[in-house]
């Protein structure tokens, strides 16, 4: 059989299947189901279908595989297309056993997915075909496949997929009698699997182990690791490899001449099988139940047994049991003494081995041409791609360029708007800072220039009025109007951004110390009890005479708004690595509306004190900015009628 007769009878196994699903409907109910889905949706559906109905219903599966196929082929869904066809080409492979059609799928599906660059469904289509090939007993293939496979599973780090080609490196090593690389595969699968906690696949994996400890003559482990797989099989209730391990416990008791288990073993495995109709098992029972009767003197059931199991092998058409079972039959009729028959049966043998060998020739010759096809159309595809990518990148780059333009301009007409909005800002508080400056000096000042004229008008030489009462006006009024100017320039100089932070590491409670002995005059005055409540020595790095700043205005404004007889508690505390300054007074409080506008210059808002005392408005929102500086913030508590509470908050 040559190359051309081999594409032929793929050709005819296709065109085969094609017209078996010509006149063959999909079901009403499917139909009614797609109708209301969209095209790529519809592709879905089906190749879903195809995929469950594998094992149910084989042949609705492929009718659902092959209107998937068409369907997604004539709408350019290539993902899609490229693991439909890895399903169809599966259902061929394993439900109906023709090895052929399955891996005219299995290229269709690679030539595909490595179109699209597809990783998943690329891995996939060479672990496919190693399998297949694995099957026609063509080992050169199924390990360069699965080499493949490995590789681009690993690529996408899919374990499951990992552990797939493991087991059929595994396979394909077994086959070319390299058992310990064979034993290193399956290991391998085994370990990645408990990993997965894929327990059935541990058990079927064991299993291999122990298929290649046998056929490498090493029957204690072989032992061993059946009755592990068998124990593991019955727990899942998996009817497949319970017989397979019970044939292989069949195969141990046979070479141990301990032929009465091997027949019971035998016999228990082709019940299994022909419950779930598996012939490939069957033919393996078969065989090795042929062997204990050439053993045991009942030649006419182990002809019967050779009988059953070659028909069921040429059913399947797989040449690797072919071959066993004429191998086999060989050896039956050698043990029996009859070397004729076994050497008409050994003759058979050899020439359907030497022809199963030049079939693999030509199979690897089919498969490269195979490659070498779609490595031709991948350069197609892939100058194709390449221009196409050349005159994507123009294009965007253009685009790339308007777009940097339009942002560029955009963010000028944004920054533009936001400056103009800045200056205004800036204007109106520079005009409102105006306002206040001619307003709240021009009245200190014009007291002070009034009750020095009284002090200097005398009648009679005597003074009018109270000189000490005078005096003591004129320096409070002083002391407020050195206070304004004092905010006013710090102020200034905050929104300038010129003040800079000298920070520096201090005694938080001996700085509140100097503050309270400073202002304790003005607080007894009111007969104000002013207390300090920090027990521990808080180390504080900042800027010192900026915090002085803040607290004294924080100190002065509790004083102001404490009617007489109050009280006053500054407190200190490290919170969740945040240092907490309290100025907790019992004065008259704020109303909830007036407490946005303190640290507002636009708002201007100012109160007299419990004794008339007047203030300008800037204090709260210099200590504001001022602690901003330091990366902190002020909090305020109050409630008319029963005090204020600020919380001046630094990070440590």
């Amino acid at each position: 059989m040559n190359l051309k007769h081999i594409s032929y009878l793929i050709i005819i196994s296709l065109l085969i299947s094609s017209l078996s699903l010509i006149g063959q409907k999909l079901p009403e109910e499917i139909k009614k189901d797609i109708s209301v889905l969209g095209d790529e949706q519809k592709v879905e559906y089906l190749s879903k279908q195809c995929w469950n109905n594998r094992e149910k219903d084989t042949d609705s599966a492929l009718i659902y595989g092959n209107y998937a196929i068409k369907l997604a082929d004539s709408l350019a869904f290539y993902n899609q297309l490229a693991k439909v066809n890895n399903f169809v080409g599966v259902i061929y492979l394993h439900y109906i056993h023709d090895i052929h059609a399955s891996i005219s799928y299995f290229h269709s599906a690679l030539a595909t997915a490595l179109q699209v660059r597809d990783t998943l469904q690329i891995a996939y289509s060479y672990n496919n075909l190693g399998d297949a090939f694995y099957l026609t007993g063509n080992t050169q293939l199924a390990l360069e496949y699965g080499e493949n496979s490995l590789h681009y599973f690993s690529e996408l780090n899919n374990k499951q997929g990992i552990a797939y080609s493991y087991i059929n490196l595994g396979l394909a090593n077994r086959a070319d009698k390299s058992y310990d690389k064979s034993i290193e595969y399956f290991d391998k699968a085994v370990d990645l699997r408990k990993t997965m906690g894929d327990n059935v696949g541990i058990a079927s994996g064991i299993y291999e182990i122990a298929r290649s400890y046998f056929e490498k003559s090493d029957y204690k482990q072989a032992r061993l690791y059946y009755d592990k797989s068998l124990d593991l099989h019955l727990e899942l209730d998996n009817k497949m490899y319970i017989a397979l391990c019970l044939n292989g416990l069949g195969d141990i008791c046979f070479v141990e001449r301990n032929y009465k288990n091997a027949l019971k073993k035998y016999n228990e495995a082709l019940k299994h099988n022909k419950e779930g109709n598996r012939k490939s098992g069957m033919i393996q029972n078969h065989l090795g139940r042929a062997l204990v009767f050439s053993k045991i003197d009942k030649r006419r059931n182990g002809e019967k047994a050779l009988l059953k199991a070659l028909k069921l092998a040429e059913q399947l058409g797989y040449p690797s049991l072919i071959l066993e079972a004429y191998e086999t039959r060989a050896e039956f009729y050698s043990n029996v003494g009859d070397y004729k028959l076994s050497n008409t049966s050994y003759r058979r043998y050899v020439t359907i081995y030497d022809s199963l060998f030049t079939v693999e020739q030509q199979e690897t010759l089919a498969e490269m041409q195979h490659n070498f096809f779609i490595t031709q159309n991948l350069y197609k595809v892939n100058n194709d791609l390449e221009i196409k990518k050349r005159e994507a990148l123009v294009l965007i780059f253009t685009i790339i360029i308007f777009v940097v333009l339009g942002i560029a301009f955009i963010w000028k007409f944004i920054s533009n708007v936001q400056l103009n909005r800045k200056l205004k800002s800036i204007n109106d508080s520079k005009d409102k800072l105006f306002s206040i400056v001619s307003h709240d000096l021009k009245s200190p000042f014009n007291s002070i220039l009034g009750f020095s004229e009284l002090m200097m008008k005398s009648v009679d030489g005597k003074s009018i009025g109270d000189t000490s009462k005078y005096t003591n006006y004129i320096n409070q009024l002083s002391k407020q109007s050195v206070g304004l100017i004092n905010n006013l320039s710090n102020w200034s100089m905050s929104q300038r951004g010129i003040l800079v932070l000298n920070e520096e590491k201090f005694n938080l409670h001996n700085l509140i110390k100097e503050i309270h002995d400073i202002n304790s005059i003005s607080a007894q005055k009111k007969g104000i009890e002013l207390s300090i409540n920090i027990t521990e020595p808080l180390d504080v790095y900042a800027d010192k005479e900026i915090l002085r700043t803040v607290f004294t205005n924080l100190m002065t404004n509790a004083i102001k708004f404490t009617p007489q007889n109050g009280k006053i508690i500054v407190s200190a505390q490290i919170k969740h690595k945040y240092l907490e300054v309290k100025f907790k007074d019992s004065g008259v409080g704020i109303k909830e509306d007036d407490i946005s506008k303190l640290f507002d210059i636009k708002n201007n808002y100012t109160t007299p004190g419990t004794n008339d005392e007047k203030g300008t408005g800037l204090g709260l929102i210099i200590c504001k900015e001022f602690i901003e500086l330091h990366k902190g913030k002020i909090d305020l508590e109050s409630q008319v009628g029963k005090g204020t509470n600020f919380t001046v908050i630094l990070p440590q």
